[in-house]
């Protein structure tokens, strides 16, 4: 029998399906040139208006045309929106690549995230420019009543002037070194004790006592080396920290700075990080939440199990086992939850609608507490796109679990900020975490920036024309 002949036919349902695939992708690249070439004209537009109002004498400061200004900015804001559209399309070519085998996962993972770096910084032009929109514009002026001035507070912290902006995306590490910085022992000696995770441990006869600390998870003391103190809500990676928490969580939550913003972990600490771990209650109708367990964001969770050497694991539904009554902000916990759910939909896990689906039937947190402010939550889902398909979920979770203060109701340009700056706040630290595990260097997440060197790509949209 001839090769030609024993070859396969396609039937005509895998002939009928390649079909839609490349007219889909067809479709998809037609919209990313018309994107592109939208985004460029808008670009050439703003750049003129730019030079036209930087133009004048270098011995004169010309007085301000706010007018012009104010139509710049508006300029700037659409640009940036335009280069986040183009973006998108261009994530979404790279998971229709990837779906088709043109790319494999590692290669669909890099430029992801090269794309996530140029998301980021097109949303901070953007939030520049709704800045000066704000105030050249007296029809747009952010007007607070003074009689709130405690909820007033955090939400100004947006609009500051950030001296110091925090790591940023591309992360390149100047030395390896394994010395520990002050402030992060601090912080990590400062947990431990607050959890009374210090312990000494007694090794085999003849190697002596060496101190040990206790692990959460699996509810045990386990080897100094071994262990990282986890931050829930990525702190160290936001410049106003408190002030955004204050924001995100309201003003009767603990601080984010505070010691129950963590966990001890001997193992799961890069998952948790991940958002393929979350800590969600044991008992879901139990207020005050006593207990916490594991759970792996996976179609087949109970199939999931992460190792640690060759003496213990971590598998899914463990109850974590505290040696005291401190317990972490059931508060930052759900931002990790919500994190987690709106990561894996915006990275297209396998079985992301199946998880989806598990938890808009069962609910793992108690309904009866406010953990976030509801503009918040909607607004880290849509960081990326609106999930209207998905909106009955959303919107079931934000009324269940979310509050509003009334009297000092967030705009959708602030709420979109602060997500943003969570958003890449958790990325940050994903990707710092990656670089210390092939670099093999025992850190917590608690570092300080001392011996590391952050760089981020400006928008084109937020180079000029500052005002």
């Amino acid at each position: 029998m001839s090769s030609d002949s024993s070859t396969c036919a396609m039937t005509p349902t895998e002939d009928s399906s390649l079909d839609e695939s490349l007219q889909l992708t067809a479709t998809l690249r037609a919209k990313l040139e018309l994107a592109n070439h939208s985004s460029g004209e808008l670009r050439e537009h703003y750049e003129a208006m730019a030079r036209t109002l930087d133009t004048g004498s270098a011995d004169e400061i010309p007085e301000p045309d706010h007018k012009a200004r104010l139509e710049l900015a508006h300029l700037g804001t659409e640009l940036a929106e335009k280069e986040q559209d183009v973006i998108r399309l261009e994530r979404d070519s790279v998971f229709d690549e990837e779906d088709r085998g043109i790319c494999g996962s590692q290669v669909a993972k890099s430029k992801l995230r090269q794309l996530d770096k140029r998301y980021f910084a097109a949303g901070e032009g953007r939030w520049e420019h709704q800045k000066r929109i704000v105030r050249f514009d007296p029809e747009a002026s952010r007007l607070f009543d003074p009689r709130v001035n405690a909820e007033v507070e955090p939400i100004l912290a947006l609009y500051r002037r950030i001296q110091d902006p925090g790591p940023k995306m591309n992360v390149v590490r100047k030395k390896r070194s394994t010395i520990r910085d002050r402030r992060k022992d601090v912080w990590r000696n400062e947990v431990i004790e607050y959890y009374s995770g210090s312990k000494p441990q007694y090794l085999p006869y003849g190697a002596g006592i060496r101190g040990g600390i206790w692990c959460h998870i699996l509810g045990r003391t386990t080897p100094e080396y071994d262990e990282t103190v986890v931050t829930i809500v990525p702190t160290r990676f936001l410049s106003d920290a408190e002030c955004i928490g204050e924001t995100v969580f309201g003003s009767r939550a603990p601080s984010v700075i505070s010691l129950g913003n963590s966990l001890l972990m001997s193992v799961g600490s890069f998952q948790f990080n991940d958002f393929k771990l979350v800590i969600v209650p044991v008992d879901p109708t139990e207020t005050p939440i006593r207990r916490w367990r594991c759970e792996f964001m996976s179609p087949e969770p109970a199939k999931e199990r992460v190792f640690q050497g060759e003496w213990y694991s971590l598998r899914h539904g463990r109850e974590l086992v505290f040696r005291n009554d401190k317990k972490p902000a059931p508060c930052f916990l759900y931002f990790h939850f919500i994190m987690a759910l709106a990561r894996m939909r915006d990275l297209r896990r396998p079985g992301w609608q199946v998880v989806w689906a598990r938890y808009h039937q069962e609910r793992p947190f108690p309904t009866s507490f406010a953990y976030m402010r509801k503009s918040m939550v909607l607004a880290l889902f849509k960081h990326f796109d609106t999930p209207v398909a998905e909106m009955p979920m959303l919107e079931s979770w934000i009324a269940g679990n979310g509050f509003e203060v009334s009297s000092c109701l967030l705009t959708d340009a602030e709420s979109a900020e602060a997500a943003r700056r969570l958003r890449e706040a958790a990325e940050i630290r994903l990707l710092d975490g990656e670089r210390q595990m092939r670099l093999n260097i025992y850190e917590t997440d608690s570092s300080s920036e001392s011996d590391l060197e952050y760089s981020i790509p400006k928008s084109a949209s937020s180079d000029s024309g500052s005002g």
